[in-house]
């Protein structure tokens, strides 16, 4: 990007992206969408009883760090902004959590200038990525009986690079660049990696519908370190990473 140019970053849940820098970026939305067990992600300030993922607390931590665009809760599937706004949108594993890919992809098409650029990562199959696997792995011996479906469903589970670029066209989009990336993941110890995924992802509804997550993540924690290592681990993961155009 240049300066002058506009940007939007779609974010969902826990995860702003907040990478680009102020100068170079007008606008950031933070999405609601479904959350595949529990209803709507909604705002930590929402008149609610039902459940929801609190991103209000995550995305005012980053309006501190990133005082410069303007931050707004938004549908990915139905923005409330004007066409042809955006030179770039930008996605960071978050579109495998929108429930009409196709439709959300409209909307970028939608916004985007001509000639506008959206760019976009997903995990690849959760076999790939050795910690989360190890994890699942974990939580499978620790629930024989109903283990967790929800990272090869939803995190991993749109790592088909023939679906990505027919609903990427499907939405009026070209894919001009759809590369495969394998990186190392790393973690100061199992415990908290497994930590981490049992009560900071969407994973926690899931526990939440087994069991007192106050017995269960231990267990888990403790089947992890012995599956993976005491101390520092690290372990392979892959990804795709998009780059899509508005149709010329």
């Amino acid at each position: 990007m240049v300066i002058g140019q506009t940007a939007m970053a779609l974010t969902i849940g826990k995860y702003p992206e907040a990478r680009l820098k102020s100068s170079q970026s007008r606008s950031l939305v933070t999405l609601t969408a479904k959350d595949f067990q529990r209803g709507t992600y909604r705002p930590a300030s929402a008149n609610t009883s039902k459940p929801a993922i609190r991103v209000t607390p995550c995305a005012s931590i980053f309006m501190t760090r990133v005082p410069g665009p303007t931050w707004r809760v938004a549908d990915a599937q139905a923005l409330d902004l004007d066409d042809d706004v955006f030179d770039l949108v930008v996605c960071q594993f978050g579109v495998m959590f929108f429930p009409n890919r196709i439709g959300a992809y409209r909307e970028v098409r939608r916004v985007l200038e001509p000639h506008g650029s959206f760019l976009f990562n997903v995990w690849d199959t959760l076999d790939t990525s050795e910690l989360p696997a190890a994890v699942y792995a974990a939580l499978a011996e620790v629930l024989p009986d109903n283990p967790p479906d929800f990272g090869a469903r939803i995190p991993h589970g749109y790592a088909d690079p023939t679906r990505i670029r027919a609903d990427v066209q499907a939405g009026g989009l070209t894919v001009e660049e759809l590369d495969r990336i394998e990186l190392s993941g790393k973690s100061p110890s199992a415990a908290q990696l497994a930590e981490g995924f049992c009560l900071g992802t969407p994973l926690r509804f899931q526990l939440q519908e087994r069991g007192d997550l106050a017995d269960i993540v231990p267990k888990v924690a403790e089947v992890t370190t012995r599956m993976v290592g005491e101390g520092p681990v690290e372990g392979s993961m892959a990804a795709y990473v998009v780059r899509a155009r508005t149709a010329l």
